[in-house]
């Protein structure tokens, strides 16, 4: 059974925190803390497994063989290198999934950041908390692959660029150009973040637009000599899905995750899950969809909804790209899954009085995944 007890900061502060520390004491601090606990204590809980093992035997390589062996692979050499900064750790692979671990706390950081320049605190207190709670983070910062480090980069690409979209001050653009090329070389989805920022800016802004643009294209241009050198060897194939299956599964793990052991196919096809499970696995699916849609609704003119065209742009390439090629990779759109969080809450901070039973039920419903994704769900 799962309890949730909600209880106020100034109840908290005088029942467990010291008069001298009440006043360095905050919310974001502690949603961070807690991330980082959960991502620590499930780094063991579930096995490692063939594509931790790929990405491991590639980082061990020397550089020449390590560049050549991911030219050969689906994914560009950045977090194969990443990799190589905790060689004392590479002979084991669970404590080297800490290295994952701080990658995922490192975003949650960042995700403060940046929801707090569109949003209120509150609003950015709460997308924080769904990021630090999301069995699709919590699984990826508990793995050895490059997913976490993408979501990073992502990350502070975005809040560079709304730092530049606030401000004008143009060292923004730069760490806008920094970080995009670094994921971009972390993963090919990078360049769909770019295109999603070339649409964002041209929408809200075009007098920046210009200079994002060619910041923009500085970045594609030095990602350019990697494409060249690996468009010229073959690929595997890739766990891609036609857009019919693909598009809902997408929305699915930016609510319950399981991307590893456990998908909206299995919740499906497989009789030995528990029927709670599945249940609480759908409900929590449509509930916070059905949010993200009133979100985008009732907020059209709020800033937060219209960054949803950096979500909802890569989305419309790969459908189209994915009727002639299957290109379509669920996990992959773990890069745009903060910006879901971001529209849902930004709608949630203005709920109130009569409505706070809506908004307790989604919590609940959130946490249980969570907790039963821990649980039950690691190794299905």
């Amino acid at each position: 059974m799962l309890v949730v007890i909600v209880i106020n900061k100034e109840c908290i502060n005088k029942l467990f925190m010291p008069k001298i520390f009440n006043k360095n004491i905050a919310y974001e601090d502690l949603i961070i803390t807690v991330g980082l606990v959960i991502r620590s204590v499930l780094t063991f809980s579930h096995n490692y497994w063939f594509d931790e093992k790929v990405t491991l035997n590639i980082a061990n390589f020397p550089l020449n063989k390590l560049l050549h062996m991911a030219a050969l692979d689906n994914h560009p050499p950045l977090y194969y290198l990443y990799l190589k900064l905790f060689s004392p750790l590479l002979l084991d692979a669970y404590l080297l999934r800490f290295s994952s671990v701080l990658l995922g706390t490192l975003s949650l950081w960042v995700t403060y950041k940046f929801f707090s320049l569109v949003t209120n605190k509150k609003g950015a207190l709460i997308g924080l908390t769904f990021m630090a709670l999301s069995p699709l983070q919590i699984y990826y910062s508990t793995e050895i692959r490059m997913y976490p480090l993408l979501v990073l980069l992502g990350l502070c690409a975005l809040w560079a660029l709304m730092g530049f979209i606030n401000s004008g001050k143009i060292k923004y653009a730069w760490i806008y150009m920094l970080f995009a090329v670094l994921a971009m070389y972390t993963h090919y989805y990078g360049v769909l973040l770019v295109a999603g920022v070339l649409a964002y800016t041209l929408l809200t802004d075009k007098i920046k637009f210009s200079k994002i643009l060619i910041f923009s294209v500085f970045a594609i241009l030095l990602f350019l000599p990697w494409f060249i050198y690996t468009i010229n060897f073959p690929k595997p194939g890739c766990w891609c899905f036609p857009p019919n299956l693909g598009v809902p599964t997408i929305f699915g793990s930016f609510t319950v995750g399981l991307m590893g052991h456990f998908d909206i196919f299995d919740a499906i096809t497989k009789d030995r899950i528990p029927i709670y499970f599945k249940a609480i696995y759908y409900l929590n699916v449509g509930y916070f969809f059905i949010l993200y849609l009133i979100s985008i609704i009732k907020n059209v003119k709020i800033k937060s909804i219209k960054l949803q065209i950096i979500l909802w742009l890569p989305i419309a390439i790969m459908t189209i790209a994915s009727i002639k090629l299957q290109l379509l990779s669920i996990r992959s759109f773990i890069i745009f899954s903060p910006l879901y969080y971001l529209a849902i809450s930004d709608f949630l901070k203005d709920i109130k009085n009569k409505q706070i039973l809506f908004v307790s039920f989604g919590a609940i419903l959130l946490l249980s995944v969570a907790i039963l994704n821990a649980v039950y769900a690691w190794d299905l």
